[in-house]
């Protein structure tokens, strides 16, 4: 089982925790998903482009996956609706994964808007231009959201999505508060799960603590980029922004390494970076409690 690519992007250790979509290969050609559409013409949509591969079935051709949740129209509950499979041949148009949506919705594809949902945060992206042309705009492992242009008021799924992150954080900041109970790491590891954390950061973050739980959380919480390190200073969980490369692999600055640009290379974390330069391209990604943190400060 292991011979094979399981998820993208992910790091599985004794700590941590992933979810695995496992797919029968010995299934039919024609078998799907339960959650998918039964709408045979948005599934063969899905293949138009790919060139066939001699002595492989459908099942074969599926290494690659996006999942796909939509805003329900009145409710303005997130939902489940399926996954979108596609090879590595391939490349994923945008129209392409909306036909499938609007199958599985029993709407028309361009009632429809998608985004993609992106770590907290952010939240999401989007919405993203439909085109039939087949790019990187999503890729595999994605989640993609969406809802219709017809019966959705004006960022109604944005505002579903900051509840959502608001009632954690709100969950959390009780825990905390609360000094009548006594929490657990792994209660910690449990309110972080919401989060997206992985186990293995919160344990890191608990021994720097002294095994204490609630200053792990309060540790936590107070904005630090939880699993990584300056690649300048080697500081570790840093406060405030990260500035990640987007031209070096696994490359990133904490803000005041990204202010000072004649700051030394002193770190012990140099991924064998020795190409970086300056004039690279840095993203500046959020901490997850970025937006409690500066609420709680205000």
């Amino acid at each position: 089982m292991f011979g094979s690519l399981l998820c993208d992007g992910t790091d599985i250790d004794a700590y941590s925790f992933c979810y695995l979509y496992v797919e029968d290969i010995s299934s039919t050609s024609t078998k799907v998903a339960e959650v998918e559409s039964d709408n045979i013409g948005v599934q063969q949509a899905e293949f138009i482009n790919a060139p066939s591969l001699i002595g492989s079935d459908r099942s074969d051709m599926l290494d690659k996956y996006v999942f796909m949740k939509a805003l329900h129209p009145t409710s303005h509950k997130l939902e489940f609706i399926g996954k979108f499979g596609w090879s590595t041949i391939t490349k994923l148009s945008t129209i392409m994964l909306c036909k499938r949506a609007a199958g599985i919705l029993k709407c028309s594809w361009t009632n429809l808007d998608v985004y993609r949902e992106e770590a907290s945060p952010r939240l999401l992206s989007g919405p993203l231009s439909l085109s039939d042309a087949q790019s990187d705009v999503v890729k595999a492992s994605d989640i993609v959201i969406f809802a219709l242009k017809t019966t959705t008021e004006e960022r109604a799924l944005q505002s579903v999505m900051e509840g959502l992150l608001w009632s954690h954080y709100e969950y959390a900041a009780k825990m905390l508060e609360d000094w009548s109970s006594h929490p657990s790491l792994r209660d910690i590891e449990d309110v972080m799960h919401y989060f997206q954390i992985p186990r293995y950061c919160v344990r890191n973050a608990y021994h720097k603590c002294h095994q204490n739980a609630r200053r792990t959380l309060e540790y936590i919480m107070e904005a630090r980029q939880l699993g990584f390190a300056c690649d300048k200073c080697g500081e570790s969980d840093f406060l405030g922004p990260r500035y990640n490369c987007s031209v070096c692999h696994d490359y990133d600055k904490c803000q005041a390494c990204s202010e000072l640009q004649t700051h030394e290379n002193t770190g012990p974390t140099e991924h064998g970076c020795s190409a970086h330069r300056e004039t690279h391209t840095m993203t500046k990604i959020l901490p997850v409690f970025h937006n409690f943190s500066k609420t709680k400060s205000s």
